[in-house]
């Protein structure tokens, strides 16, 4: 947070001042809010807000000799990247905020990048860690993260450390900037260390059913199971796994901005089989570490028409259990009873971009 507000006021005393008439600074966010990727707009709303709120309180972020307060923008692009350049171009030429944050991952912000560099508008990219964002060449565009390989890399050297028997290596990525970058560095860094990569494939954007990707993958016998995407890319193909019966030593999964996934329990070691290299065993599920409101579930919709959102009652950690879905007529008579005690939406939500 401090980074990001001492990068403003830098940025704002050396190439904005003349634009900043009032004592405010207006900063445009492109987000997609609706759409497959509106998970990923909750977040980065919620991190901006916070931001604002934080440096407003204390009278807003310093440029020079003066404190001026934080408003932004937001634009919905619907998670569909043409959409994101025109909200872009939208929040310089029609709503005149003097800043911008890019919009969500690496594809969409190097898009956007070349709108804000025509108008000569300082760009921070939040979100988006790809180098082929950041090789063109442009002025007014300012990253916040390290680049891919400073995440493969390290973790290659875990999984070589705690696991020196994983040699098979299949990794699965979305068809978008970001998830093929950080596949390519996973391939690049497993090679490096002797590993063998049986499986790289890519799957489009918008695919609602990873089936025969991952029974290619199952046939591959794989060690380490690498996949890279969206959230509801990997929580779809989370799934499909447990119903194919699809189980590997090593089982990581990205999703940018980079989250722990990588799912490595040494402490079992003496539960693996021999066919299990390295006493490593997959884990999925982690215990929550805050009282926050639980995250909206997935399932794939009974017509197959994309993404249904379930929101569990929250309970008390000593009676928390698995999800059951209740029978159509059951749910029906619960309707009835009370509406409130079962939220569950049927309306289908569509996956992918």
């Amino acid at each position: 947070m401090s980074l990001l507000r001492t990068s403003l006021a830098a940025i704002a005393l050396g190439l904005a001042m003349p634009a900043l008439a009032q004592d405010v600074i207006r900063i445009g966010a492109p987000l997609p809010i609706t759409g497959p990727l509106s998970p990923e707009a909750v977040k980065q709303q919620r991190g901006y807000d916070l931001w604002a709120e934080t440096a407003n309180k204390a009278g807003g972020v310093r440029v020079g000799d003066r404190r001026m307060r934080v408003e932004i923008v937001y634009v919905d692009y619907q998670s569909n990247t043409p959409r994101a350049v025109q909200a872009a171009e939208r929040l310089i030429t029609q709503d005149k905020v003097n800043f911008l944050f890019s919009p969500f991952g690496s594809g969409a912000a190097k898009a956007a990048s070349t709108v804000s560099e025509k108008y000569q508008v300082p760009t921070i990219a939040a979100t988006a860690s790809s180098a082929q964002v950041y090789d063109q060449g442009y002025k007014y565009l300012f990253g916040t993260f390290t680049p891919n390989d400073t995440l493969t890399e390290p973790l290659a050297d875990i999984v070589k450390a705690q696991a020196p028997g994983v040699n098979r290596v299949a990794i699965l990525a979305r068809n978008d900037l970001f998830p093929l970058a950080i596949a390519q560095e996973m391939e690049k860094s497993a090679k490096a260390r002797g590993m063998r990569v049986v499986y790289s494939e890519k799957y489009a954007i918008g695919t609602l059913d990873h089936a025969s990707a991952l029974t290619q993958i199952k046939a591959q016998a794989p060690h380490w199971i690498f996949a890279t995407g969206y959230t509801n890319d990997l929580v779809l193909m989370r799934k499909q796994m447990a119903d194919l019966k699809i189980e590997a030593p090593i089982v990581t999964m990205i999703a940018p901005p980079p989250t722990r996934s990588s799912s490595i329990r040494p402490a079992r070691a003496q539960r693996t089989s021999p066919a299990r290299p390295g006493g490593i065993r997959p884990c999925a599920t982690r215990e929550p570490t805050s009282s926050a409101p639980p995250r909206p579930m997935f399932r794939p919709s009974r017509r197959n028409t994309g993404l249904t959102p379930i929101t569990a009652r929250p309970r008390p950690p000593q009676q928390a259990r698995s999800c059951r879905w209740p029978s159509r007529r059951r749910a029906r008579l619960i309707g009835r009873r009370s509406a409130t005690n079962w939220p569950i939406s049927t309306s289908p939500r569509s996956g992918g971009r």
